[in-house]
């Protein structure tokens, strides 16, 4: 697969009514979001890498079981799939950065395994900030790495679903209204960082990438 040769799916990703919804609502839906071949590629390395991926943390750094217990593997520049899903959130940043100004800088995403019964209890992926808020100044050295956070990005690697096996995402729009979001096979959720949000318990393994584009740089 080509690089180039599908980045312009992250155009399609941002059309102009997903980023009216973006803005407005804070969230967009892009279903068919991936090419087949990438879709499966991703599919495949995902279950592929399942031994390296580890219990995941919360916010603070610990594990905590009790509000999430999914497991994760981050996506690295040697991966053959996941790099090439890195780069369309690279381009959906750079795109994100023309449309809004939104200082995006950098992105990162991992594989992320839910068995049957976990959940992500509701948080925030960046409870402080004002996503679209410019960070120039003197305390834009003081963000820390949650706080950094200006889009959230999940993508569904589940072959099927059935909606009788729930797992949704429970997610509060900009207006307080609360939406399901199923995850449906190649579908990706675009969402303001600084959103309520839970992953709901399912009757079935999901597997899913998990994505943030971020202000801040890179620590090392």
């Amino acid at each position: 697969m080509d690089t180039i040769d599908y980045l312009e799916q992250a155009d399609y990703w941002l059309s102009d009514p997903n980023l009216h919804a973006l803005v407005e609502q804070g969230f967009c839906i892009v279903d068919n979001a991936c090419p087949a071949a990438l879709f499966e590629a991703l599919m495949q390395e995902s279950m592929q890498l399942q031994a390296e991926f580890q219990q995941a943390k919360i916010a603070q750094g610990g594990l905590n079981q009790a509000i999430r217990g999914d497991t994760t593997r981050w996506l690295q520049p040697e991966d053959s799939a996941g790099k090439l899903y890195l780069a369309l959130l690279e381009k959906l940043g750079s795109n994100l950065n023309q449309q809004l100004y939104s200082g995006i800088r950098r992105v990162e995403a991992h594989y992320a395994a839910y068995a049957v019964g976990d959940f992500y209890k509701l948080h925030r992926d960046n409870p402080v900030s004002n996503n679209f808020h410019v960070t120039n100044g003197p305390h834009a050295t003081k963000l820390t790495q949650q706080q950094s956070r200006v889009i959230s990005t999940v993508f569904y690697l589940n072959p099927v679903w059935q909606s009788e096996w729930h797992g949704e995402l429970h997610l509060q729009d900009n207006q307080q209204q609360w939406h399901n979001i199923l995850p449906m096979p190649n579908r990706l959720v675009i969402f303001q960082s600084n959103l309520l949000h839970e992953v709901c318990p399912a009757t079935h393994e999901r597997r899913s990438i998990a994505g943030w584009l971020r202000r801040d740089e890179p620590l090392f």
